[in-house]
């Protein structure tokens, strides 16, 4: 159980990173032009 815990944590952590890294290169695109 803890490790499909610790599983699910990490897939959020990867979801949420590249959300943001998606937003960022969004608004340096938006910024850029």
């Amino acid at each position: 159980m803890l490790v499909i815990i610790n599983t699910l944590y990490q897939f959020k952590i990867y979801i949420e990173s590249g959300l943001n890294s998606n937003l960022s290169e969004g608004a340096n695109v938006t910024y850029n032009v």
